[in-house]
């Protein structure tokens, strides 16, 4: 499994490539075609959790869409925990 180093130029470059697709919280990347040490060949496209590729935007879309949520129901269920410790009462 590749760990990614960010300080790093091709590491990098996958994770601001102008392909990439975001929605609020929601960021599918674009990854070029490769090979795998397997012999396996992989297409470009964007890369969905768990590591199909597809180049299908309505579906990267709903899949960015469908992230965003997720991410956003977590922090309304963090909230008031996030409050009763802080003080704090975030906006959401």
């Amino acid at each position: 499994m590749k760990v990614h180093n960010l300080k790093h130029p091709t590491d990098r470059a996958a994770f601001n490539d102008t392909r990439n697709y975001t929605f609020g919280y929601g960021r599918i990347i674009w990854a070029e075609a490769t090979t795998l040490n397997n012999g396996d060949q992989l297409p470009a496209g964007w890369v969905l959790p768990g590591g199909r590729r597809t180049d299908d935007i309505e579906e990267v879309a709903a899949t960015a869409l469908w992230i965003d949520k997720q991410q956003r129901a977590e922090e309304r269920r963090r909230a008031p925990r996030a409050a009763l410790v802080t003080g704090i009462y975030p906006t959401l």
